[in-house]
């Protein structure tokens, strides 16, 4: 349970009284050593208090699989599908409420890599891919080098 709260002096339009219930919940399977799979499903109701009340619900489900690579890395992938719905249909979210996510089907997607080229160089690139309600897929990578001295 958490309680949030927030009066603006400028306009009346930003202020903020939610009351979220959340929960996350998480179950992995080690198949061995270097193999891991890791489902969460996350559940939200929020509510916020004011002229009218605005609520919303969020349910997520979260797929992750791991394979390490001993005295060499890792490398991670994802999964993430969340449903939000908003009564009454058709309002906007403040973005406090439902993890800043819009009405309807949000889609994630993404993979990670840390790998260690030698004693004193390690690489690490990531790419992810969400679809959101509203907005077409959008992109997002990065990538270094670190050389230690």
């Amino acid at each position: 349970y958490r309680h949030y709260r927030r009066q603006s002096t400028y306009s009346a339009l930003r202020n903020r009284n939610i009351y979220s219930y959340r929960t996350k919940n998480a179950l992995a399977w080690a198949f061995d050593r270097c193999n891991y799979l890791t489902t969460e499903l996350t559940l939200m109701y929020d509510r916020q208090k004011a002229e009218s009340v605005l609520q919303s619900r969020l349910s997520g489900l979260t797929f992750i699989f791991e394979q390490k690579r001993p005295q060499k890395g890792r490398w991670q992938a994802f999964i993430e599908l969340d449903q939000v719905s908003v009564t009454p249909s058709g309002k906007a979210i403040p973005y406090e409420m439902s993890n800043g996510k819009k009405a309807g089907w949000t889609v994630g997607w993404g993979i990670s890599t840390e790998y260690r080229l030698g004693n004193n160089l390690t690489m690490r690139a990531s790419y992810e891919g969400w679809r959101e309600p509203l907005y077409p897929v959008y992109h997002l990578g990065s990538g270094e080098i670190r050389a230690y001295f």
